[in-house]
């Protein structure tokens, strides 16, 4: 396809068709105005499909501010099938979401920005589903436009998983994650052989990383992870008021490690695990969790936020849960409340009472100062650490 706008444009593919756009990213299919998607691969059964160096815009335009687009993951632009590789392209101003990714899928190298609600929502687990979704050296930022619930669906990306389908592993690896309305990365949901590492995660409205509900694995390391969950929030629409960089909830079967997180003030804490009575909690919520090797900066306390540990409301053993081997700095002084393990309600201790009372961190250092990663302006900057 050459260089040039298309207005209006909606097509129904063929198995392996290949939508390839001019190199230089100057083809735009313009749906500005136009209700419905581009293209639908899951309903239609197509799959094999290349989309490349296309930019894809405007469409559910009937969506901007209809309730209909509030819950899920609905109303995309384009919605992909088995097997489809999309690549080196942009989709942004959707009325609704961005993109919704059903089944086996490669989605690499493009950017996902100001779409209204979500940037990405990938439907996991689907009966017919191949196996694997890979997300990688993507730039997602500037979703949520519309300021939906963010205690619900929006996300940069989220992951939904199908319970009782097609087990499918979810990676995310070297993607740029920035400054969207709602929390960076939202796996949720029987999500329960993810892979999120190597990411930059930065100044994202609510949690930078969000596993809830899942029993792994899950693995969530090397990331560079600062500047998130200090809004701007929308008490209006919804009750959030802060957020963590990684925050994991009433999940189990995950290492969290060699992690750069640094947590603001006014946001919930770098690293926190929260068990909560929830009827759909797996079988080992809050059991085998392991965070370790990480570099964890805290910036000025208030009141409630900045916590790093467990919280557990549920009253489950967390049974092979533990922290340690990390290093934790404090840029205001060593001697703050951060820390809880295993306790409710929130109730913080100074380093010293805390690793006396729970024997966490027991090979962990703590030292006043700054080790925080300043992030990135390229698309996978992150690599294979900081």
């Amino acid at each position: 396809m050459p260089a040039g706008t298309w207005q209006g444009q909606t097509f129904t593919p063929k198995n392996d068709d290949q939508f390839l756009g001019d190199s230089a990213g100057g083809t735009v299919l313009d749906g500005t105005g136009t209700s419905g998607m581009l293209t639908d691969g899951w309903d239609n059964a197509v799959t094999g499909v290349v989309i490349d160096s296309l930019t894809v815009k405007g469409y559910q335009a009937d969506h901007l501010d209809n309730p209909d687009c509030e819950p899920g993951g609905g109303f995309p632009q384009v919605e992909t099938g088995n097997g489809w590789i999309i690549r080196n392209s942009t989709f942004q101003n959707s009325g609704c979401t961005g993109v919704s990714v059903f089944g086996g899928i490669t989605f690499t190298n493009n950017r996902v920005t100001n779409n209204q609600k979500l940037g990405l929502f990938c439907y996991a687990n689907l009966p017919g589903a191949a196996e694997n979704m890979l997300f990688q050296g993507n730039e997602i930022d500037g979703n949520n436009q519309g300021h939906y619930r963010q205690d619900d669906t929006p996300a940069g990306i989220k992951c939904f998983g199908y319970l009782n389908g097609n087990p499918q592993t979810v990676t995310i690896e070297n993607n740029y994650v920035h400054d969207n309305l709602a929390s960076g990365i939202w796996l949720d949901t029987a999500i329960n052989g993810a892979t999120v590492q190597g990411n930059t995660i930065i100044s994202n409205s609510v949690n930078g990383i969000h596993y809830e509900v899942s029993s792994g694995p899950c693995d969530i390391s090397h990331n560079v992870i600062n500047g998130n969950g200090t809004g701007p929030f929308y008490p209006s629409r919804n009750v959030i008021n802060n957020g963590s960089g990684i925050y994991i909830s009433t999940s189990g079967g995950c290492n969290v490690h060699d992690n750069n997180v640094s947590a603001p003030a006014g946001s919930w804490g770098p690293i926190y695990m929260q068990c909560d009575l929830r009827s759909d909690a797996p079988l080992n919520a809050c059991t085998n969790v392991a965070i370790y090797s990480n570099t964890v900066t805290f910036g000025s306390n208030s009141v409630d936020t900045l916590l790093y540990g467990f919280n557990n409301n549920s009253g489950v053993i967390p049974t092979g849960s533990y922290s340690d081997n990390n290093q934790f700095y404090d840029t205001v002084d060593t001697s703050q409340q951060h820390w809880l393990w295993n306790t409710t309600p929130y109730v913080a201790d100074t380093w010293s009472e805390y690793r006396s009372a729970t024997g966490q961190d027991t090979h962990s250092t703590l030292t006043a100062g700054n080790a925080s990663a300043p992030g990135c302006t390229m698309i996978g900057c992150s690599g294979s650490g900081w």
